[in-house]
């Protein structure tokens, strides 16, 4: 069964409002990371884009064992408390992995 892989990335208007949003978003992430583990998640990076200039954005990837675990575990993530405050443009996205490169 083909694994998936969840991202959401967080566009910022400045540096500050970035960490502020990256502090929160760990925060709010470990109260949950428990359970996702649970229903079916692999593991769970953040990367920060870089080398572009006055561009404050991160991206967090979430990969799940199936994609009953990846809908369970979506559940909880809808339903965690995240950072409303500090202004962002969100993306969402959702893969299927079909193929194991390497």
């Amino acid at each position: 069964m083909a694994k998936v892989m969840w991202t959401a990335k967080h566009i910022f208007k400045s540096e500050l409002h970035l960490r502020k949003h990256l502090k929160k978003d760990r925060k709010n992430f470990l109260k949950i990371a428990s359970k996702l583990k649970k229903l079916g998640m692999i593991n769970a990076k953040r990367g920060i884009i870089a080398k572009e200039k006055n561009l404050f954005a991160h991206i967090g990837f979430i990969l799940f064992k199936n994609k009953q675990a990846y809908k369970k575990g979506m559940r909880i993530i809808n339903q965690a408390k995240w950072d409303k405050k500090i202004p962002k443009k969100n993306r969402y996205e959702t893969f299927l992995l079909d193929k194991e490169i390497y």
